[in-house]
Parts: structure tokens; sequence; C-alpha cells
């Protein structure tokens, strides 16, 4: 090769260069990259304030009380008295296990019954009755003549038993010289009974009380009525 073709063909590859470097490498295609989620931030919920209602007072209206209603008056009941209340200690040698006021008895025919013999049944009899738990009456019908204050015991020789008896109107006059009765049970206690009579002949109507004394001291409240309860 001559030195013209050489020329030739250098200037020929700086053509092929420069067409190279004109037009330039084809470019890669980008790879494309998923944008990177940035993390939000979460909204934040605002409560809305729900105006609230200011309830209105309502003007007071002039309705009546009602009027409590009437009670009904209850009757009055009758309370009942205790037949015996002790009030006091006898002496040492002195001892109390009952006092009591007993019914009228049925009057014996003197002619053919003894007295004291038919009081002493008769007594036995309402005796047997308390121990047995049987209270007795202390209400006694109108019309009453008689009753019979017991009372039960240990009393020496010399002791004395007296009685004053009370109305609301005040002292009843008694009847003198009644006879009473002594009596001795087997458990060795003696059972004194006092006839009580009104001067007057019969017991009004009404309640009634006697005041039992030994050897003056005050021992015993009896309690007793005779007619309807409450009469005077």
């Amino acid at each position: 090769m001559n030195h013209q073709e050489l020329l030739q063909q250098m200037i020929g590859m700086a053509l092929v260069l420069l067409l190279l470097v004109a037009c330039g490498t084809p470019a890669t295609t980008p790879t494309l990259i998923p944008p990177t989620p940035t993390s939000a931030e979460a909204p934040v919920a605002t409560s809305t304030p729900v105006p609230t209602e200011t309830p209105t007072q309502s003007p007071p209206t002039n309705t009546p009380t009602p009027a409590p209603p009437t009670p009904t008056p209850i009757p009055p009941t009758a309370t009942p008295v205790p037949p015996v209340v002790y009030i006091g200690t006898p002496e040492a040698d002195i001892e109390v296990s009952g006092v009591f006021v007993f019914p009228e008895m049925e009057q014996p025919d003197s002619s053919t019954e003894d007295w004291m013999l038919v009081l002493s049944r008769y007594v036995h009899a309402k005796i047997e009755q308390l121990d047995s738990g049987q209270p007795l009456p202390n209400i006694f019908p109108s019309g009453t003549t008689q009753l019979y204050i017991v009372v039960r015991g240990g009393f020496p020789p010399g002791t004395r038993i007296e009685w004053d008896i009370y109305t609301d109107a005040g002292p009843v006059a008694l009847e003198t010289g009644e006879r009473g009765l002594e009596m001795y049970e087997a458990t060795g206690e003696m059972i004194k009974v006092l006839p009580i009579s009104p001067l007057n002949g019969v017991f009004t109507d009404g309640t009634y009380q006697a005041k039992i004394k030994i050897n003056d001291v005050e021992i015993a409240l009896l309690n007793w009525t005779v007619g309807a309860p409450g009469a005077s």
C-alpha cells in the first residue's frame, strides 16, 4: 500500500469514529424504581362538639299539695291489770309464796254442813288449780257479796296479816268479825284464808285494790274487778 492509500484509509477511519461519536452509543433502558412509600401521618380525627340543649326550667305550677289522710281513730283497749303486784319484802322469818283473791263460794247449809270444812275443800281445790298452771280469774260478777284473800307461805306464831281495800272513790268499809281459816299443806306451808264482805252487803261494780300488810310491812297489792271491766 502506498502512502496515499494509507492516508485515505486513515481519514476514512477517522470519519467513522466521528460518526460514532456524533451518533453516540445506544443508551441502556433505565429500570424504573418504584417510589418508596413514605409513611404518612394518619389524620387525627377531631371531634366536632355537638351542641347541647340547655334545659329550660318550667315555671312552677300551682298544683295543690294533697292533704295527708285523716288517721282512723283506734278505740282504746283496756290494759290488763295484773292480779297481784309485790311491793315489799317481809321479815326474815316470814316467807310469802303467793297472795290471791278467790271468788265467792256457794254458802253451805249451816244445819247440815260444816262451814269451815266446806271452805277448806274449796280453797284446796283452787290452790290445786293454781299449782297446775291454770290462772284464776280476777273479774267477778255483779252482785258479789263476799271474796277471799288468801296468803300462802310460812308464818311463825303471832304473825299479823292486815288489809285495806280501795276503789277509785276511796276506802271500802268492810264487815268486821269475819271468821278466817288457817290450813297447813303437806309441804308444811300455811294457807291463811281471810273472808271479806262490804259493809253495804254487796261489792259495787268497779275496780278494786287490796293492800296486804304482814306485821305492818306492805307486801302486795291485789287487783280485781266486779262487774264489767272499767265499770265505776
